[in-house]
């Protein structure tokens, strides 16, 4: 993408551009963009293959044949973690950097996946250790287990630039988010389930909580809760936050139609209104500092990986 055509703000974007990523018959999504507006993508073919995209360049990252390979995280220099395997079940947590792969350690077998990376090369995942799925870090090639810190299952989600992690773990059956940085971990406690997703560099959660009778998306930030204030919506997820404050997720209505929306401070945008495209944005997985997005659209049953770029 021109650099020179970028419009830089740090307000929600008032008009973006819509570049639909893939076309073929295959299913695909678009999960993680860097500030170098790389993002990745992965197309759904009997066996998932995933993709470093930038500028209507692909690039394809290499698995044995007959593996299934999806791609989580990409950082700022271009690193890149996801999971491959024969089956989703039965996956290897890898790191691919200067078009080399490496599989990162599990914790003595069963399955491993890297869900996020940050500038510094600190990688956070999940890794089954005696039947009980944990949450880890890799660091300078060692896998580092949260396990005995958390109760019940854990997992990771995302890594920010300043080494804090954002995860889940679950106890007796309720789902609660805690927050790890240098070996200290602080629990996010409310009475609803609560699954922090994403972080920015100040250390504000998105995610969502799930109540008896909704899911919402929420901002935690300041050891506070925020919530959204979308008309119509029956049920909500916040799936990133940039440093800009600006949230990206999806909704859904009574009807069960799903949009991606944008939110900051008391504003929510539906980005369906702010494009001309004969598809419709279904979901949006993230946003980058330069205020570029990725996700999924639609034009009827068919869904597609894309990039929504901001315009004057």
């Amino acid at each position: 993408m021109n650099k020179d055509k970028q419009v830089k703000t740090t307000s929600l974007p008032s008009k973006l551009k819509l570049l639909v990523l893939s076309t073929d018959d295959w299913t695909s999504t678009a999960s993680s963009i860097n500030s170098k507006n790389e993002l990745l993508l992965t197309i759904h073919k009997p066996c998932a293959e995933s993709y470093i995209y930038n500028d209507g360049k692909a690039t394809l990252i290499p698995v044995k044949s007959g593996n299934l390979c999806y791609a989580s995280s990409i950082n700022d220099h271009s690193e890149v973690v996801g999971g491959f395997g024969p089956e989703f079940h039965q996956m290897n947590a890898y790191h691919y950097k200067n078009g080399k792969m490496t599989i990162l350690p599990s914790l003595g077998g069963g399955t491993t996946g890297a869900t996020g990376i940050n500038n510094e090369g600190l990688i956070v995942g999940l890794s089954w250790k005696g039947g009980r799925q944990r949450a880890v870090i890799w660091k300078n090639g060692n896998v580092i287990d949260l396990g005995p810190k958390l109760p019940g299952e854990s997992a990771f989600y995302a890594i920010n630039n300043n080494g804090t992690g954002v995860g889940y773990f679950r106890e007796k059956d309720k789902i609660d988010t805690f927050l790890y940085k240098d070996g200290s971990i602080t629990i996010l406690k409310n009475q609803d389930e609560c699954s922090g997703t994403a972080l920015n560099n100040h250390n504000y959660i998105a995610g969502h909580l799930q109540t008896k009778s909704a899911r919402r998306a929420f901002l935690y930030k300041n050891k506070q809760f925020f919530f959204p204030n979308i008309k119509g919506s029956v049920s909500s997820n916040a799936n990133d936050i940039n440093d800009n404050n600006i949230i990206a997720g999806y909704s859904m209505d009574r009807s069960g139609k799903r949009y991606g929306f944008l939110w900051k401070d008391e504003k929510v945008i539906n980005i369906n209104s702010i494009i001309k495209s004969d598809y419709t944005v279904v979901n949006v997985q993230a946003i980058n500092d330069n205020n570029f997005i990725v996700g999924q659209c639609a034009i009827g049953k068919q869904l597609r990986a894309c990039l929504l770029v901001p315009e004057a």
